[in-house]
Order: C-alpha cells, then sequence, then structure tokens
C-alpha cells in the first residue's frame, strides 16, 4: 500500500468515526450526566455526609472521653 493510498484509507475512517460519534452524539443527546457521590461539607470527602463523619465522631468522641 502506498502513503497516497495510506492516506486516502485515513481519511474515510475518519469520516466513518466522525459519523459514528455524531450517531452517538443524538442517541445519548437526551440522557442526564452521571450524579457525583454526596461530599461532606466537615471534611471535603466523598461518601458520607457532615452528620456522619468519621473524622467529627472521633474527635467529639475523643473529647467526651474522661481525663485520667
Amino acid at each position: 500500500m502506498t502513503i497516497d493510498e495510506q492516506i486516502i484509507r485515513a481519511k474515510e475512517l475518519i469520516a466513518k468515526r466522525e459519523e459514528i460519534d455524531q450517531q452517538l452524539a443524538e442517541l445519548f443527546a437526551g440522557m442526564a450526566p452521571a450524579k457525583k457521590g454526596v461530599r461532606c461539607k466537615t471534611c471535603g470527602e466523598l461518601g458520607h455526609i457532615a452528620k456522619t463523619c468519621p473524622t467529627k465522631i472521633a474527635a467529639v468522641g475523643s473529647a467526651s472521653e474522661p481525663a485520667r
């Protein structure tokens, strides 16, 4: 295959890819984006809220222990 034939084939494949991309965009245009997880306002980590924050619970738990 000559370089000119390779260039032509590449252009054909690019055109096919652009057509498929357009079809996929039309197919999924109405779908909502995936939701992100919940984020804690106390520590900023994903997966829990401030009320259940392990950092906050640990801090409160150690503060309530009596001094020895």
